[in-house]
């Protein structure tokens, strides 16, 4: 068995303890620190604020006609009051939007028309301040 303590000879009368840093007692002062920082958090959810962005809208655009999903090519703007956010593609949906509030959102796509829907209101946040996304879907009607 190790020993924690390492006994070394300081002078010919006699021998002296010296304690060293060893990998257990490292370990120990490190589990502790980990475990008096858990337990501080009490019954916290760890996992509800890791999301460091949430959009206030979420549009899904569509072919009004055949329902297939339109968001490659298409862009847009999300307006409430003076504050203007552009919509940017992920996957299959168009977001944007920072803020609480009532949104103005326009999708555009060539060979459709443009889709404007007013109203849109974003007034709930997650305990983290995170916002709930309002799910729009824009229907977006082909030109001739």
């Amino acid at each position: 068995m190790r020993s924690r303590f390492d006994v070394t000879r300081s002078n010919p009368a006699g021998y002296s303890l010296a304690v060293t840093p060893t990998r257990t007692f490292l370990t120990l002062v490190l589990g502790s620190a980990a475990f008096l920082i858990v337990a501080a958090c009490g019954n916290q959810d760890f996992g509800r604020c890791l999301a460091p962005y949430a959009p206030a809208v979420i549009v899904t655009p569509l072919d009004s006609g055949t329902r297939a999903n339109v968001a490659v090519g298409a862009r847009g703007v999300a307006i409430s009051g003076t504050y203007v956010d552009s919509l940017h593609r992920v996957d299959s949906v168009l977001w944007g939007g920072s803020q609480r509030g009532t949104y103005q959102v326009t999708v555009e796509r060539l060979g459709y028309h443009q889709w404007v829907r007013g109203g849109i209101r974003v007034t709930e946040a997650t305990s983290c301040g995170t916002l709930t996304s309002v799910r729009v879907t824009a229907l977006l009607q082909p030109t001739p």
